[in-house]
């Protein structure tokens, strides 16, 4: 039930306030592309590089300076399901970007 939430690509905004639009073709699936718009921030191309249904995904934008994975992760539970959302910075500007945007990371 929780996943479909993540497959409704274009109502991503809707639960991630950091998220203005989002769009992948052909929708989740591993290898897809498309775009993300942040509420702050420009468009940003974004590929699905790991997928498991119903359990995890990782979108991943890249530059030629940085890159950065924004990982969902789904784990059941004894009492419902525990939700991770984790981004991981990479590529020249990785000490900028942490500055800069950690802060709202946690």
């Amino acid at each position: 039930m929780i996943f479909k939430i993540y497959e409704d690509v274009a109502n991503w905004h809707r639960w991630d306030p950091d998220t203005k639009t989002a769009q992948l073709n052909p929708g989740l699936a591993l290898g897809a592309t498309g775009s993300l718009t942040p509420s702050k921030g420009k468009t940003v191309p974004i590929e699905i590089t790991a997928f498991a249904l119903n359990r995890r995904f990782t979108a991943t934008s890249k530059t030629l300076l940085f890159r950065l994975d924004f990982e969902h992760e789904l784990t059941p539970t004894k009492n419902g399901t525990l939700i991770l959302h984790r981004a991981r910075f990479g590529g020249l500007l990785k000490p900028l970007l942490s500055r800069l945007l950690g802060p709202q990371m946690d």
